[in-house]
């Protein structure tokens, strides 16, 4: 009897763990799809973890084309995250920061998880008209705790950790500024906002 009582125990404190885990993964699977609006030449892009275990960090991205074409991002492996908030404002595929830019370019910011800290952030700049990848960046940062996004004619701006203060008694704090990322002769180009 006492045995049985242990283990409603153990599985009572096991719940409530799982209840304490990050929303991200319970949000993220290890393998879903960021649906890309009809009109764009992109179908989606498709996140696969290899071992089938989200927390092996061992995700690879393919984009697909409309035209069946497909390409693997020279990406490292990670976690990659699904997150409405990178998309809610003015962007053109679900889950993910993906945006048009000028001169036929879509700029993708993809969510990782970037445990034990905060989650982090990759870049790619893709031509939407030769289906080419222009630039990867791989991490270009960590994402504010307060996640906010703003997408303007030339650029993706989100807010991001720009330092970290360390103060005297051993006390952490996060500085937050928007950043501002725009893609300029086919590169990615990152700036603080003053």
């Amino acid at each position: 009897m006492l045995k049985r009582h242990l283990r409603y125990l153990l599985c009572w404190a096991c719940l409530g763990l799982l209840q304490a885990a990050p929303a991200a993964a319970a949000d993220s699977p290890a393998s879903w799809q960021a649906r890309c609006q009809p009109d764009l030449a992109l179908e989606s892009v498709d996140f696969a973890s290899q071992s089938g275990d989200v927390a092996e960090d061992d995700f690879v991205v393919h984009l697909n084309w409309r035209n069946g074409q497909r390409t693997r991002l020279a990406l490292p492996g990670a976690w990659y995250l699904q997150t409405e908030a990178l998309s809610r404002h003015g962007g053109v595929c679900s889950g993910i920061g993906a945006v048009r830019l000028p001169h036929h370019t879509l700029l993708l910011v993809l969510p990782w998880s970037g445990r034990p800290g905060f989650d982090r952030l990759s870049a790619v700049a893709v031509d939407l008209q030769t289906r080419q990848v222009r630039d990867i960046q791989a991490d270009i940062g960590e994402i504010s705790p307060d996640y906010r996004a703003e997408v303007q004619p030339e650029r993706y701006s989100l807010y991001a950790i720009k330092n970290w203060l360390v103060h005297a008694d051993g006390r952490d704090e996060v500085q937050s500024a928007w950043l501002d990322i725009s893609v300029r002769e086919g590169k990615i180009v990152r700036a603080w906002r003053p």
